[in-house]
């Protein structure tokens, strides 16, 4: 679940709720291992469930050799509204298996920044 520390943000274990309307920079970090062979996961971030362009798709796992662990990293700055509602998008982008999500090593930031 996310830890939310100011700033009036309401969430569940999957949706995060904006106070406030204004320009909002959001960095998103996913920590990944797997067994798999050869997997690597796209993410991108939801504005009330509609996908935005920007993706991450940097952590390809092996699988090989110990290399049974990989990171992504995003961040982008959005215009919100009050109440409108962030949440995560993954997908499959290479070979098909269990990739987990971890944590502690997964976080996510929201910073208003006008």
């Amino acid at each position: 679940n996310p830890i939310l520390n100011d700033g009036g943000f309401l969430s569940n274990s999957s949706i995060i709720n904006i106070p406030l309307t204004g320009f909002y920079l959001i960095s998103v970090s996913c920590y990944f291992n797997s067994t798999e062979e050869r997997v690597n996961v796209g993410l991108r971030i939801g504005i009330n469930g509609v996908q935005q362009p920007e993706i991450s798709a940097s952590n390809y796992i092996r699988g090989l050799s110990d290399h049974n662990e990989s990171s992504t990293n995003l961040c982008a700055l959005y215009s919100l509204t009050a109440n409108d509602q962030i949440s995560l998008f993954f997908a499959q982008l290479a070979n098909s298996g269990t990739v987990n999500l971890t944590t502690p090593g997964s976080s996510i930031s929201i910073v208003k920044v006008t």
